[in-house]
């Protein structure tokens, strides 16, 4: 005979189910493809023209490295060649700078520093390589307009030109619209 809801059956020491924890939320991986909250941000604040740049597909989220706590991606095209926008995002501005140091380990040291703009503020570095140009920047306190903890690089295959201004990271990087 099946007991019935709150029919205990007269047995006064049924067992009581036991408790079970639950694991916190794993964080979950990122998918190729996926857009999520930075990669939504980036949408609307770079989009996906620039210029004679074009987005072929989008911004989609990307594998957050060198600490980062969300990175997205979109790769650019022009008649000027292609170029690959990352953006990481870290919690503050000198975490963002850091990185820089990071990721310089990994490629190597920049041919020129300046800043971003006229008025002093922000920190771009230019990198030459023999097969891939980059320019990777931040921005700071004083940056219109500032995202706090924002590290931007653009990878481009290096071209034949006469010195970095004519390659293709450099050209991108000159068509957004920061």
């Amino acid at each position: 005979m099946r007991s019935a809801i709150g029919d205990r059956g007269g047995d006064a020491d049924t067992e009581k189910p036991a408790v079970v924890e639950q694991e916190p939320d794993e964080p979950q991986p990122v998918r190729a493809g996926e857009c999520g909250e930075l990669c939504g941000a980036l949408e609307s604040e770079i989009g996906v023209d620039a210029g004679a740049w074009t987005a072929e597909a989008g911004w989609s989220d990307a594998e957050p490295e060198v600490g980062a706590t969300a990175a997205a991606t979109a790769v650019f095209t022009s008649d000027l060649g292609t170029g690959t926008l990352t953006v990481l995002q870290f919690d503050t501005d000198e975490q963002a700078a850091q990185a820089v140091k990071d990721l310089g380990a990994r490629i190597g040291e920049p041919v020129f520093q300046t800043t971003v703009f006229d008025d002093g503020s922000g920190t771009r570095y230019d990198y030459d390589g023999a097969l891939t140009s980059r320019v990777l920047w931040h921005l700071d306190a004083q940056s219109t307009p500032h995202e706090v903890g924002r590290l931007y690089l653009i990878e481009a295959p290096a071209n034949d030109a006469a010195d970095f201004s004519e390659q293709a990271a450099y050209q991108l990087y000159l068509a957004l619209p920061l």
